[in-house]
């Protein structure tokens, strides 16, 4: 039985045959490459977990997704304007280099919402246009370091994390990627997670949402009940130079709902900004704290 399609660079000026395709267990579909402006509703290949279309020059839409789709590259669809408003129920989505999306007014606010983050253990996407959402907290040190108590870590549903990159103009020719390192740090203790961001010639922004156990390994909590937490970002360019430079980067911690604002405690010394805390309701509706 068929699990994997490819048809990558087949100079396809159409794919609607895949909207009869009846292959029910077809986990894999990769299309890059090639011609067509439409791409069918692939609502027949139901088990579809990854679907790639990058590199399709005339790609105007992507239709509403599969539901249980992990993977979406659409890298490089010059003409793309549309996508599909489930998008955000992809794990791994990356949009490098749409220019047509931004020119059309990219919905990143609308469509890429923490409620709907946190809804899955964990998510990353690659958004055009080298602007961050709205809902994340701008923070020029690149880091967020705090103190919480067991209580307050065990409300904490992850953490968005989001990074603009600068680019040097001369690696825009080139296919390559630059490595950089999310770090999450429990009293001195690190987790490195290791991203790489491809090189494309438009501002792109990486968002990332992790779930804590994901970010931090927390063996117990200290005296008086209080552990020290630390996130940060670092480039890599000990190899490659400077030709990779974060121009901005933004955090927010998305948690159950707290009983008060004294649950939220210091930051380098310094009273945490309650507004870092995105708050989710048991009803699924967001309530920020003032």
């Amino acid at each position: 039985m068929l699990e994997w399609l490819n048809l990558e660079g087949c100079h396809l000026s159409e794919v609607e045959f895949l909207e009869n395709l009846s292959c029910p267990r077809l986990f894999s579909l990769y299309l890059s490459g090639n011609n067509f402006t439409n791409l069918p509703t692939l609502e027949r290949l139901n088990d579809l977990k990854e679907l790639e279309v990058s590199n399709c020059q005339q790609l105007q839409e992507i239709p509403k997704i599969p539901g249980k789709l992990r993977t979406l590259k659409a890298n490089n669809c010059k003409s793309l304007t549309r996508i599909p408003s489930n998008i955000c129920d992809v794990e791994d989505v990356e949009l490098y280099s749409t220019r047509e999306l931004v020119r059309n007014g990219f919905p990143v606010n609308d469509l890429f919402m923490p409620e709907r983050f946190h809804c899955q253990p964990k998510s990353r996407v690659v958004l055009p246009g080298g602007e961050m959402p709205k809902w994340l907290l701008s923070n020029k040190e690149g880091y967020l370091s705090f103190m919480a108590s067991k209580d307050l870590y065990e409300k904490i549903l992850g953490v968005a994390i989001c990074v603009a990159f600068q680019v040097e103009a001369s690696l825009y020719k080139l296919s390559t990627s630059r490595p950089f390192e999310l770090i999450g740090i429990v009293n001195c203790k690190g987790n490195i997670h290791t991203r790489h961001f491809k090189i494309f010639d438009l501002d792109n922004v990486w968002l990332e949402y992790m779930e804590p156990e994901c970010l931090w390994t927390v063996d117990h909590f200290g005296p008086n009940d209080l552990t020290h937490f630390h996130i940060s970002i670092r480039v890599r360019d000990y190899t490659y130079g400077n030709e990779l430079l974060v121009k901005k980067c933004g955090f927010r911690l998305i948690c159950k709902p707290l009983e008060n604002d004294s649950e939220v405690l210091l930051q380098d010394n310094q009273l945490l900004d309650p507004a870092l805390f995105y708050e989710v309701s048991d009803e699924g509706n967001p309530k920020v704290i003032n």
